[in-house]
């Protein structure tokens, strides 16, 4: 009689479990759809044949991990994001700088999904140099309206002593083409909006960005500042890898960034001697007569990047640490 109580109770945990386990499964399936809206000319999230990547997309992941979200991507432009957020076509939008206009309207995040600084680009053939403010006095310099980067512009000008003429512009397509006919010298976006086919002339200001929803989901947004915490406690190191992963450094200019002082020392400069000890393939050998590997090939690479002249000195005999040390300096040799 015992026995079949204990196998009665067996059963009624294990149907109980059952049953527990498939309401969260279900639970789970049911799924939050979140409209989020993003700004179309911007890559921190972008849409390529009805995939979305980006910065911020690969934030979103990571919190819906924990949420169990879906999202919906919404495309808008920097005139209508506000409004799109105001009248509830979007839920929530997540590259807003702080703003006292905005605050009043909208509720935001308690912890930024990172910062943004502001691009200063010029057309590849201006003769301008990278970190040469002077070359902005007198000016014509587009940016859009209604956006952060026109107050950190007016705070960089005032500390540079610049005067410039101001040009506004609905979209970074119309400021891009007023660029290329020479209707503007220059133009200032935000760093989520590179652009590698121009020359970079400065990086200037830092703002956190946040995500921002309507006063009325205030439960939402708990639930995303939840979620976003848990993932920088659990994954520290996040934002680096993501920033590394859209944003390297040559995703910003067409160009190498040197200012006119590097510049002119690498026009001045004689041919730099390198010391290559040749028959160790892959990394450096001969073939017909001409140096070969590895290492002779990021000799060129690093010529072409940075317009300095490499002059390779051949070691072909077998020599110790020190014997190579003393071999450079006496035919000065940098490495």
């Amino acid at each position: 009689m015992r026995n079949r109580a204990k196998w009665i109770i067996i059963v009624f945990q294990i149907l109980i479990g059952i049953w527990i386990n498939g309401q969260t499964v279900f639970a789970a399936d049911v799924s939050q759809t979140i409209r989020v809206g993003y700004i179309e000319q911007c890559e921190f999230i972008q849409e390529e044949d009805g995939e979305y990547t980006g910065y911020a997309v690969d934030y979103l992941k990571l919190i819906a991990e924990d949420t169990g979200w879906q999202y919906e991507f919404v495309g808008t432009t920097v005139d209508e994001c506000q409004e799109l957020l105001a009248t509830g076509q979007v839920d929530m939008l997540c590259i807003a700088q702080q703003n006292r206009i905005w605050q009043e309207r909208f509720i935001y995040s308690k912890a930024s999904l990172g910062f943004e600084y502001f691009l200063i680009y010029s057309r590849e053939d201006k003769e301008v140099f990278y970190d040469e403010y002077e070359a902005l006095n007198g000016c014509r310099i587009g940016m859009l309206s209604d956006a952060h980067e026109s107050f950190e512009f007016d705070e960089m000008t005032k500390q540079q002593n610049i005067v410039a003429e101001k040009v506004l512009f609905n979209s970074v397509e119309e400021m891009k083409a007023a660029l290329q006919n020479d209707s503007i010298d220059f133009f200032v976006t935000g760093s989520f909006d590179a652009h590698d086919d121009l020359k970079l002339i400065a990086r200037f200001g830092s703002e956190s960005i946040f995500c921002i929803m309507e006063k009325e989901n205030a439960e939402l947004m708990e639930q995303y500042d939840k979620a976003l915490e848990a993932v920088k406690i659990q994954k520290p190191d996040t934002a680096a890898w993501i920033l590394q992963k859209y944003f390297k450094n040559e995703f910003y200019s067409c160009v190498p960034l040197f200012t006119k002082e590097e510049h002119a020392f690498i026009q001045e400069a004689q041919p730099v001697k390198i010391s290559l000890r040749i028959g160790v393939e892959p990394l450096c050998y001969l073939e017909d007569g001409q140096c070969e590997g590895i290492f002779s090939e990021l000799i060129e690479l690093l010529s072409k990047q940075s317009g300095l002249e490499f002059e390779i000195v051949q070691e072909q005999d077998a020599k110790t640490g020190e014997e190579l040390l003393q071999t450079m300096v006496e035919r000065d040799c940098l490495l």
